[in-house]
């Protein structure tokens, strides 16, 4: 059961850390809309690309 509530609990923290980045794109977006697409992507990359290393980090931390 500890293990189950430890890697859910790095799911939802992967799903937040995507959505708050993704957040910032579109907030970004709707302030300059010239650029429109851009920012959404980039950020949601970079929420992506932070998830997984923090999920992976905490996972090589565990094994160890």
């Amino acid at each position: 059961m500890k293990d189950y509530a430890f890697y859910s609990g790095l799911g939802t923290q992967l799903l937040v850390t995507i959505l708050i980045f993704t957040g910032i794109g579109y907030y970004l977006d709707k302030k300059f809309p010239a650029m429109k697409p851009f920012f959404i992507i980039i950020f949601s990359l970079l929420g992506i690309g932070a998830g997984l290393t923090a999920v992976i980090r905490q996972i090589i931390r565990r094994q160890k």
